[in-house]
């Protein structure tokens, strides 16, 4: 009888994690003309078009501890102009200056903080008061990065140990480094609290 109770538990948590899932599909169609420098008698301009697909999954939690989050996103190019300098931020521009389509992706693996907040590892968008992903165009930027956050009574605190960086236009991502070299790697580093004194 131990066994049918325990597959039983294990089901009931298996059910938690796909009952407390979440799917967000977002299609977000984004047109931006800029000119690279208006004081200029021959004004050089740029112009992009740009479909984006976005899919978010978030899991709930198995066994009340652990679940994962996983973002797809792709940027289409519907038409772009390539005769100028700079990048209106929704396609990738290549060496040649030829803008083009493409993807990222962000996962994380995550744990539940007693009910009282998360901890988590992986590719993700960070909006905190120091470490702030952009969100602005087609596709978001995402840093690499552990997080926690948690809330207890009227104290909220979190911190970040970000690795790496991946801008909005791009798929890859750049470690994040000292100013004097690029091979002195320096993750970023951040800590924060609020208290609501009601």
């Amino acid at each position: 009888m131990t066994s049918v109770r325990y597959f039983l538990a294990t089901s009931a948590q298996a059910n938690a994690f796909a009952d407390d899932s979440k799917l967000n599909i977002e299609l977000r169609n984004y047109y931006k003309h800029t000119v690279v420098d208006p004081a200029a008698t021959d004004k050089m301009s740029n112009d992009q078009w740009a479909q984006g697909i976005r899919v978010d999954y978030s899991s709930g939690y198995f066994e009340n501890i652990v679940g994962i989050d996983l973002g797809l996103y792709y940027s289409l190019k519907l038409g772009a102009s390539d005769n100028g300098d700079g990048n209106p931020g929704l396609l990738y521009v290549d060496n040649d200056g030829t803008a083009k389509s493409y993807g990222k992706n962000a996962y994380a693996i995550k744990f539940n903080l007693a009910d009282m907040g998360v901890l988590k590892y992986g590719r993700m968008f960070l909006s905190l008061p120091l470490i702030n992903d952009s969100d602005s165009r087609v596709l978001p930027s995402l840093s690499e990065a552990f997080y926690g956050d948690i809330a207890y009574e009227g104290l909220h605190a979190h911190a970040a140990w970000v690795k790496k960086g991946n801008p909005k236009t791009q798929a890859g991502f750049d470690d994040y480094y000292k100013f004097e070299t690029p091979d002195d790697q320096e993750p970023v580093k951040t800590v924060g609290a609020a208290y609501d004194f009601g």
